[in-house]
């Protein structure tokens, strides 16, 4: 019987004679073969009894064990449910199957609680054995029947290693917050507890390890506040570094470009689509900012809704940079729409560039009227603005071919030739002068806007042989060169510059033999989309077709008609719904606005 402290409880002579011994048999044990390793022979330890009472460290215990053959040395081996500390304690003596381990002398254990007893070590007539739990030989005493415990009144504790918390967003969409750099393991038996703050006071129910932004939290610092208990360790919180302040997700819808974009129009963003902007979480009122740029530099004090298209702008890229903020600009999303290229003045700004569309008609004497619209489907006064105008044949309203910024009026006399009468913006002319010949073939001509794309006023005319050619403005009263740009077009009359779609391309209406109406669709760079035509009316038997750009002042180019009887009306297009994909068909209404222009004979 020997008195030894848990982590060595011989004395020094016994701990190296059984250091030699437990070598040797070590040494026997990986020299012998396989078999040889675990002797039958070998001695087993038949029952093994602890102290019946905890062991209080410092107080003296005793094993006792009774072995299967007389034993020599029999060691004993104890951890902690935790595995933080070992036990060890010995036994030596003459072979005998019956003896106690004792004292057991607790003094440095620092652990309270269960310690299994994982392995012993059993040696007597020259054979020895290592037993493992759970893999208890034959004749064995399991054990887990020698389990040791002890009542440590004043146990060691430990500290928790050092850690930070980081928290990380995620989009989801929503704001939610979790942790980047999460603890993979924690001490055996941890209990982990969550708990998120805004502004230093706690979030009702937010004590999970992510959390999801809630409108109240919209602006302020959120913390994260891990707890953490495990036995034998000091109790920890973990407080991560603040994060915020904390922003809503912000959605907005696609944006489009919607208005005139010619010089004197306004152009505006407006949302692509019927599901309208919102945040999350839900609540509150927007605030709507934007910024004008021309070519992609902000256009100094263009900062309103919508945006004047000045001469300046002419043949530039617009676009407009749209915020939509909540709580104070905290949460905000920008988007950029679609850059449009500014265009000349168009007819629909006005002969007198009030920016409402005005309608020219020509009398039986040759007298040319201009009948002003009030930008809102009605007239102004009607006057003449020239006389001597029956020796053409083709009449048409360009918009501003010149650069001067007011919109023109082109003419075809009867040898061919095509005259420029330059408008001076106020409802008069500036002069007139020749900027064509040889144009008498020309079935159709008509103003086509910018048709290719570059800025500047085009026209487009069909040829005696049915084939559709541009003719590019150069901006300044003259040409670059035409291009043909369709062919077999006989079957089809009347044909109308307008952009029916709302994407700030022009497109061509024409009618066919059928009284039907077909669109084909500009492709914004002097050609067609390739698709095909499209019938976007039927029963088009009227004496006159063609457009003056808005007249109706909603925003989108109409298509004027006058009928047999001489009734002139208006067909307002969808267009701006179109260019949002909001809209299936291309019309939303018509109106009767004037009765006697049957005696006219032109209208443009």
């Amino acid at each position: 019987m020997v008195t030894a402290d848990p982590r060595s409880c011989a004395p020094a002579r016994l701990r190296r004679l059984a250091a030699v011994v437990l070598s040797a048999i070590l040494a026997a044990v990986l020299l012998a073969p396989a078999a040889h390793a675990a002797d039958p022979e070998a001695p087993v330890l038949t029952l093994i009894q602890p102290p019946a009472e905890a062991v209080v460290p410092g107080q003296p215990a005793a094993v006792t064990f009774t072995a299967s053959a007389p034993v020599t040395f029999v060691v004993f081996h104890f951890r902690d449910a935790y595995t933080r500390e070992t036990v060890r304690a010995e036994w030596t003596g003459p072979g005998t199957t019956t003896a106690s381990v004792a004292p057991i002398t607790a003094k440095t254990i620092s652990l309270s609680g269960t310690h299994q007893l994982t392995d012993v070590y059993v040696a007597g007539g020259g054979l020895a054995r290592f037993v493992h739990r759970g893999e208890e030989p034959a004749g064995s005493a399991p054990l887990s029947s020698g389990d040791l415990q002890i009542d440590n009144p004043n146990p060691t504790l430990a500290d928790f290693p050092a850690y930070t918390p980081v928290i990380k967003e995620e989009r989801v969409p929503g704001l939610r917050l979790s942790i980047a750099n999460p603890v993979t393991v924690w001490p055996a038996g941890a209990e982990i507890s969550y708990q998120w703050f805004s502004d230093g006071q706690p979030i009702p129910g937010a004590t999970n390890p992510d959390y999801g932004l809630g409108l109240s939290e919209a602006g302020t610092t959120i913390t994260l506040t891990i707890s953490a208990t495990a036995p034998s360790y000091r109790p920890a919180q973990f407080t991560s570094a603040p994060y915020g302040p904390a922003a809503r997700t912000v959605l907005v819808p696609r944006v489009v470009m919607a208005g005139n974009a010619a010089v004197g129009g306004s152009i505006r963003p407006e949302f692509g689509s019927p599901v309208p902007p919102s945040v999350i979480p839900d609540g509150g009122t927007p605030t709507y900012t934007y910024l004008w740029k021309r070519d992609g530099v902000p256009i100094p004090g263009a900062v309103q809704p919508q945006y004047t298209v000045t001469a300046d702008d002419v043949a530039h890229l617009l676009s407009v940079d749209f915020t939509l903020s909540y709580d104070g600009g905290l949460s905000s999303k920008t988007v950029t729409t679609p850059a449009v290229r500014a265009r000349a003045a168009a007819q629909t700004s006005g002969f007198d560039a009030d920016g409402r569309a005005d309608v020219f008609a020509r009398t039986a004497d040759g007298t040319l009227m201009l009948y002003p619209g009030n930008g809102a489907g009605g007239w102004l006064p009607a006057h003449a603005v020239g006389w001597g105008w029956g020796g053409f044949d083709k009449l048409l309203a360009p918009g501003d071919f010149d650069g001067d910024g007011a919109p023109d009026v082109l003419a075809r006399d009867a040898a061919g030739r095509l005259f420029l009468y330059s408008g001076n913006g106020a409802g008069g002319w500036k002069g007139s002068r020749q900027v064509g010949a040889g144009w008498q073939g020309m079935k159709d001509i008509v103003g086509a806007g910018d048709f290719t794309g570059d800025g500047f006023n085009d026209v487009l005319a069909r040829t005696a042989q049915n084939t559709i050619v541009v003719y590019p403005g150069d901006g300044r009263g003259s040409w670059l060169a035409p291009a043909t740009v369709g062919w077999g077009w006989d079957g089809l009359d009347q044909l109308t510059a307008v952009d029916m779609d709302g994407d700030f391309k022009t497109d061509l209406v024409a009618r066919d033999q059928q009284g039907s109406l077909r669109l084909f669709r500009g492709d914004g760079a002097g050609g067609f989309m390739n698709v095909s035509a499209q019938t976007i009316g039927t029963g088009w038997t009227f004496a006159r077709i063609g457009t003056v750009g808005d007249f109706t002042g909603d925003g989108d180019p109409d298509v004027f008609a006058v009928d047999g009887g001489g009734s002139l009306s208006m067909y307002l297009t969808n267009a701006t719904a179109k260019g949002r994909s909001l809209a299936e068909g291309y019309w939303k209404g018509a109106s009767k606005v004037g009765w006697g222009w049957g005696g006219f004979t032109a209208v443009f």
